[in-house]
């Protein structure tokens, strides 16, 4: 009687780990998301309202030369941190 009732509890909390884990997994990707898209949102109009000159004209080069500059490091940030850790 005893052991029937202490299986039942080391089951529902290991499936309570398992799933508290899938969660996780879950939230890193929701997060991984959220992060890059405010990220290149936010980098794109600032870069945006940097490449007006001094009479106002947009100057499409210096946007793209700094939007492939903003890439380039939030796409080398997020390959860093995603990377599994060992």
């Amino acid at each position: 009687m005893l052991v029937s009732k202490v299986m039942p509890r080391v089951q529902g909390s290991q499936h309570k780990v398992q799933s508290s884990k899938h969660n996780s997994i879950v939230w890193d990707t929701k997060r991984q998301i959220i992060w890059l898209v405010v990220g290149i949102s936010f980098g794109t109009f600032i870069v945006y309202m940097d490449a007006h000159d001094e009479s106002g004209r947009f100057d499409r080069s210096v946007f793209a030369f700094w939007e492939i500059i903003l890439l380039a490091i939030i796409l080398t940030l997020f390959y860093l941190y995603s990377r599994k850790k060992t």
